[in-house]
Order: structure tokens, then sequence, then C-alpha cells
């Protein structure tokens, strides 16, 4: 006890409020760096994050889960397969790639957005049907398109890290005739050309889900606007204290030049209550993943009309921007979907996910996926391909799509089994792909087919031409 009684000379502190001082500096810029997605230190900044998340982080699951996460950054991409999918077929170990059940002579490219967990990164590949090879595979720089992006904005700041290298997930990819892609990863909208050479960065806003040209050969994509367009007495002004999702058109040289709020149009339509009538406030209450554009006139809708899937309210509504008027929410026999396509000119399909929100988060309370068919003519629904869906265990909870070919057989993009499916017109399978390594299942992030056989040409000649 003598011990902290002992004389003790006051100049001895001088030194240590220096090193104290020095090491809050460096402490600081180790946190800096960190929230920056700077790659010095890396060792000091996972431990010191920690650090001041300790209160947190004390919790045994947190702090499993944190840990884990630092060691193995991709393994947010790591998927959710469904146990019965390892003895779909005879109890076979599934491997990675495609398993041919028939021949079938197609002519059509295939584009799969896919995480390749061996090289640690997303890609994009171009798949020749007729061969089921791939003849291209893009390889974008993703550390120069963060670099062009203003991440001293709110909605940016965490970029460098949420959309590092390892984290970054090409989504839902556009490819142009010659053999540019336009993608993005809740991110910016990027394009680049076969030499994945950058040629521009759109960061307006976040862009998300689906990708689609308009009419006017222009990019139509999801938003999430930021400031937000909608009433801030409401919503509040504080970044994720909403998800403003809005409509935006991009032009093919990357300039915006439209959004529009999706809620500020429920609002204009006097559609207030399907946002806000929840007993808790709802930040996503819409949750748009795809808008799909009329071609035609019909007599049920006019040419650049749009198809909004949303999400969160289990609703596809049918816009017409020219008056700014919603003419239907059209709400049934499906749930929580993604993915609506016209396909002929009084019907849409719906990828029903058939799941729902539960004290658990969201399941499938129903077993599998279907495709919904919604008939403007009797106002009626129809189900398509449900059996054949059960049969092949087609089921993810999140994202999914369908492709429609032109002789009737359909591709299925299911997201949580990291899995493509072709089923012909006869219901029977044709091939599966299924993004695996060392028995984990990774995303495949939105296909898409190409069938015009004069682009598919291009996309060839563009790719045989190219000079890097």
């Amino acid at each position: 006890m003598k011990f902290f009684y002992k004389k003790f000379e006051l100049w001895l502190l001088i030194p240590l409020f220096l090193l104290f001082f020095l090491g809050i500096i460096f402490f600081g810029n180790i946190i800096k760096y960190h929230y920056t997605g700077s790659k010095k230190y890396e060792t000091f900044q996972k431990v010191f994050v920690f650090i001041i998340d300790l209160p947190r982080n004390l919790n045994p699951k947190n702090f499993m889960q944190l840990l884990d996460k630092n060691l193995n950054p991709s393994k947010d991409l790591i998927v959710n397969t469904d146990s019965n999918q390892k003895t779909m077929y005879q109890n076979k170990n599934i491997e990675f790639g495609f398993k041919k059940f028939k021949s079938n002579s197609r002519n059509e490219l295939l584009i799969i957005a896919r995480y390749n967990a061996e090289l640690k990164r997303s890609v994009a590949e171009i798949i020749d049907l007729k061969t089921l090879q791939v003849i291209f595979t893009y390889l974008p720089d993703i550390d120069k398109i963060n670099s062009l992006t203003d991440t001293t904005r709110e909605e940016f700041k965490n970029l460098l890290v949420d959309q590092s290298l390892e984290r970054y997930r090409i989504v839902h990819p556009y490819i142009e005739d010659d053999g540019s892609l336009i993608f993005q990863s809740e991110s910016p909208l990027v394009k680049i050309n076969l030499c994945n050479k950058i040629l521009w960065v759109n960061d307006d806003n976040k862009y998300h889900h689906s990708i689609e040209k308009d009419l006017n050969d222009n990019f139509i994509v999801p938003v999430h606007i930021f400031p937000f367009d909608y009433k801030k007495e409401i919503i509040g002004e504080r970044y994720e204290s909403f998800f403003d999702d809005g409509i935006a058109r991009v032009s093919n040289h990357g300039k915006t030049l439209y959004e529009k709020s999706v809620a500020q149009i429920f609002e204009e339509n006097g559609l207030r209550n399907l946002l806000f009538s929840y007993s808790r406030f709802e930040n996503d209450p819409l949750h748009l993943n795809d808008i799909e554009e009329a071609k035609t006139d019909t007599l049920y809708w006019k040419k650049g009309d749009l198809f909004l899937s949303l999400r969160n309210i289990s609703a596809v509504v049918h816009y017409r921007p020219e008056t700014n008027k919603i003419l239907k929410v059209i709400r049934g026999k499906f749930s929580l979907q993604h993915d609506i396509d016209i396909i002929n000119d009084h019907s849409i399909s719906i990828f029903n996910n058939n799941a729902y929100n539960t004290y658990q988060g969201n399941k499938h309370l129903g077993k599998f996926n279907e495709i919904v068919v919604y008939d403007f003519k009797n106002d009626k629904f129809y189900s398509n391909k449900r059996e054949v869906f059960e049969k092949y265990k087609i089921k993810t909870m999140n994202g999914g799509l369908v492709e429609y070919f032109d002789d009737g057989s359909i591709l299925a993009d299911t997201q949580d089994q990291g899995r493509i499916v072709l089923i012909d017109k006869n219901g029977l399978i044709e091939w599966e792909f299924n993004n695996i390594y060392n028995n984990n299942s990774y995303f495949v992030s939105w296909s898409r087919l190409i069938k015009n056989q004069e682009k598919v040409t291009k996309i060839k000649n563009a790719i045989k031409n190219k000079k890097c």
C-alpha cells in the first residue's frame, strides 16, 4: 500500500499526456481510414473498430459475427441454400457450373452476374447458350469506380467499405450492341466497355435493382433519392430515416434526365394511406424493385405506361407518367414479389416470391416460388408453372426473376439459391447453373437473356474485334 502514497514528480505527467494525446490522434486517424475505405493499417482498423463497438460486441453472438465478417468479408455474399437442394437429383453432390439434362439447339446469349468466390469478387459473364460456354468475362475496376464517386455525401460515406471489391455485387447488368455494360450494386450507376474501361459513373443517387431501356433509348432504373423529395415532416431528413424510392431515367452518356419519388406519386394520387397506415413508422414502405415500361398501345395500357413492383406492400402499380396518374393498384395472389413482364396485349406476369414477414423475419409460408399472371381483360389471376417450380425446388425469398424464350421455355434466376434453371415449354428441365465454391452457394444477381439475333451477332462481333 505504501506505493500509492509515494511522492510523484508532476513533470512526469507531461510525456504521459503527450503520449495520450498522440494516441488519440492515431486512434482517430485509424477510425477515419476505416470509414473512408482506406487500406492503410487494416489490422489496426479491425482492432479499433472492435473497441469502439465493445458494448455491443460483448454479446457473444455479435462477437462471433463481427469476427467472422472481418476474417471473411465475402461471407456476406454466401446465400442461404435450401437444405433440400443437395438431394434434388438422386442425392448427387451439386457442383459448380452448368449441368445439362437434355439437348436443345439455342442461339441466345445469357448475361450472368455472379459472385466469383475463387476470385473473391463479382463478375459478369456472357454465356453462349448453344455451347453453355463463357465467351467473355467482365472484371470492372471497382476501386477506380469508387474513386470516381463523391464519398463526402451522406449516402456514399460508407461506400468504400460496403462496396469494396470483395463486397460489390454487379446487379442486373444491361449489355449494349458494342458490348458495353451498365450495372450497379445499390450504388452509382456505371458504364464500362469490353476492355473494362470506365465510360461514366453517375453518382447522382444510389441506383438499385432492375435496369431497363425506355422508348427513348435511355436507362430506366429505381433509385434511392436523397435529399428526400417527399415531405420532411413525415419522413424526416436524416439519411436512411426513410428510403425514398424513385424512378430515374439516365441517358446513354450517363446524365440524369428525370427522377420522381414514388412516395410523392402516391401522395399526388391520394394514396398516402398505403404508405403510412402502419401502427409503427416504416422507413421502407414501398421497396421498388422493378420498372417495366409498355412499348405498345393496347386496350389496357398506353405506350410509355410503367408497371412498378412494390415489394413491401405486395403490389404492382400501373402508372402513367404522361399524366402522373396511378391507374390501378394490383394486389392479390402474390407476396413480396419481384420482376414484372408484359407477356401479351392484356396480361403481365409477376415473379411471386411467396414469402411473408414474420416475427423471425422473411419466411416462406408457401413452399416455392411461382409465376402469377394477371389478366387485365377479366381482372383475374392465374398461376403459371407452379407444379414445375415445386418439382425443381425453385425457391428464393429475395430477388429472383424469369425470362421468356420465344419457344415457350422459361429461365428462372433464384438469387438465394445461387442458381439459374432453364425449363422447356413441356415443363422439363433443360439445364441448371449453380454458383458453388467450397460447398457454399454464392449470389447470382439477376441474369439477362439476349434473344434478338441481330444483337447477338453484334455482341459476338464486338468481342471478336475488341482491341484493348
